[in-house]
């Protein structure tokens, strides 16, 4: 009896031997797939997220620039052109700023390739700014205004490169979350098997693998197919233990965390694509208010306004210096008109009262005399 005893000893430490070696090796699978799952976080962290951001920012930049370039063209004043020059200079600085912190983020060789076209493409530009700025410097706005038109293949072109950055980036994100399923689907797999195996030993073990280990794994099986069913608030049990049971729980926690960690980064991939998606319409919608405005000037009628609430502190300057002008224009030459009527009239007596700079004072100081 006491040698059947210890045979049935030694077949069970036999089958929870081989129980362990099942285990921990479902458990190494589990941990580098989990290992991997973690590395591709950190890509999406620290390379594919702030690729996105930073090259939606140097395409706002660059067309913030060129928007200035543009105004700087159709402004009739040298302060105000002045002024307008320095915004370009500090856009220009930024957009290199940027750049600096994009080019070593930027792996994928088309990514890279895609980078020098559009440092190339960038010194082209450069060369046209200058040339256009002072061309209208030199109050040639004919021919300030033919450069602008030969730029735009350029900044066509630029934003084109940009954008494919911006798909490549994408791309590369959704491969990493097709890859990041896959594991899931893996791990889930895993830790069936070792839920099956461990649930198979406890049916023939005595009531200690009952107690010690079907128990756990069961209560472990039903978190995965929890977490299988998208619910990822579950608390994972059975992390301190010190056995194996407690190392499966302790990495199922880990994938648990990591999925909570990829629907986290997917949730703000959308809500930047979103926010890009608003700062391009209200850049857009600007471009339009100011070519109205500006259009309006063109023509004489320098009563337009523009109005614009949802927009960044260099646009609101922007736009406040094209209402100044606007409001300037259209003050002088309504006063300088009701004087001149007077005076058509016979009556010498009316002055121009209204305080006035540059060629405005001029003509204010002859209507005077």
């Amino acid at each position: 009896g006491a040698e059947l005893q210890r045979d049935k000893g030694a077949d069970l430490q036999r089958d929870l031997t081989g129980l362990a070696a099942i285990v921990a090796g479902c458990l190494v699978v589990a941990v580098l797939a989990l290992s991997s799952m973690s590395r591709d976080e950190h890509v999406l962290t620290d390379q594919v997220m702030p690729t996105l951001s930073l090259s939606g920012e140097l395409s706002a930049v660059v067309l913030r620039r060129h928007l200035l370039l543009n105004m700087h063209v159709n402004s009739a004043d040298a302060t105000t052109r002045a002024r307008y020059e320095q915004d370009i200079l500090t856009q220009t600085q930024k957009i290199d700023t940027v750049r600096g912190h994009l080019a070593p983020l930027l792996t994928l060789p088309a990514n890279i390739e895609a980078l020098a076209q559009y440092e190339r493409l960038k010194n082209d530009y450069l060369t046209s700014m200058q040339k256009a700025l002072s061309q209208s410097n030199a109050a040639d706005r004919s021919g300030a205004s033919l450069t602008l038109r030969d730029m735009r293949p350029i900044v066509t072109e630029m934003d084109t490169i940009v954008a494919g950055i911006v798909q490549r980036a994408n791309a590369r994100s959704a491969a990493m979350g097709a890859n990041a399923e896959a594991t899931y689907r893996s791990n889930l797999l895993t830790l069936g098997a070792i839920g099956m195996f461990a649930a198979i030993t406890a049916g023939a073990s005595i009531w200690f693998v009952v107690a010690k280990v079907f128990r756990p794994l069961v209560a472990t099986t039903t978190t995965t197919e929890g977490l299988a069913a998208g619910n990822l608030e579950l608390e994972v049990r059975f992390q301190e233990r010190g056995d194996e049971i407690g190392t499966m729980a302790k990495a199922l926690g880990v994938f648990r965390d990591n999925l909570r960690r990829v629907r986290d980064l997917e949730e703000r991939d959308r809500a930047e694509q979103a926010r890009r998606l608003r700062a391009a319409d209200a850049m857009a919608s600007v471009v339009s208010d100011v070519g109205e405005v500006v259009s309006a000037a063109a023509n004489g009628d320098f009563s337009a306004r523009l109005q614009i609430d949802d927009a960044d502190e260099q646009m609101q300057k922007l736009v406040s210096g094209i209402n100044e002008i606007n409001a300037v224009v259209d003050g002088a030459t309504t006063e300088f008109a009701e004087r001149l009527r007077a005076i058509a009239g016979g009556d010498l007596t009316q002055n121009v009262e209204t305080s006035y700079r540059g060629r405005f004072k001029d003509l204010k100081d002859a209507i005077n005399e």
